[in-house]
């Protein structure tokens, strides 16, 4: 019992939960690299097997980090925030294999560049995010992670636009309505990943001010 409660009070071993963000966040590289490979080559079974496994995978983190925090007394940072970050980027990594899977599903074989891009913006923001989840136990100056933030906030300024002008477009009515509900989906799918990475920022950004 002495031994399992000094176990508990010691700080977890190799960094763990530091250790878990950059996991998920390859992860999150990773899916964003699929979805960019669906878009421009077309989809395949093995294309989407790698997308579920993705998502499976970064799951799986979420679900040890939450055991690891509920079996430790201390943490790194406050646990709350290691939770959120945790599933901010487990939520990007949901929404990207929706849009692969819905991809094979909807049987779309084409996209103009629009998307394209769109998912190359995403695949920026979360590139940023890696950055900031490497610099987070290496004591970095907080003006390199808001100048981090700041990249990811105008990365998604050009996703919005991009968006806001396919939107606009899709329901100009030049489009079959079916055409238009399964369009809006995918871009929905990787605007809210893109919307969730300036959330993981800021939220990065507020763990570094409170601990500085």
């Amino acid at each position: 019992m002495i031994a399992t409660l000094i176990k508990k009070l010691l700080p977890p071993e190799e960094q763990y939960f530091f250790h878990s963000f950059e996991m998920i966040i390859e992860i999150c590289e990773s899916a964003a690299l699929n979805l960019l490979d669906i878009l421009n080559t077309g989809y395949s079974d093995d294309k989407i097997k790698k997308a579920k496994e993705c998502k499976r995978s970064s799951a799986k983190i979420v679900n040890e980090t939450l055991e690891k925090l509920n079996n430790s007394f201390v943490t790194p940072i406050d646990r709350e925030d290691i939770q959120h970050i945790t599933n901010g980027m487990h939520k990007i990594n949901r929404r990207i294999c929706r849009a692969c899977v819905n991809i094979k599903l909807f049987q779309i074989k084409e996209f103009d560049e629009r998307i394209v891009k769109q998912a190359e913006i995403l695949k920026e923001a979360v590139d940023g995010l890696r950055a900031m989840m490497e610099m987070l136990k290496k004591h970095t100056k907080v003006s390199e992670f808001v100048s981090l933030r700041e990249r990811i906030d105008d990365v998604e300024s050009k996703g919005d636009e991009i968006f806001s002008i396919v939107i606009e477009d899709l329901f100009s009515g030049r489009y079959d309505a079916i055409d238009v509900i399964k369009l809006r989906d995918i871009h929905n799918c990787i605007e809210t990943a893109l919307n969730t990475s300036v959330v993981v920022a800021e939220d990065v950004v507020q763990i570094v001010l409170k601990h500085n």
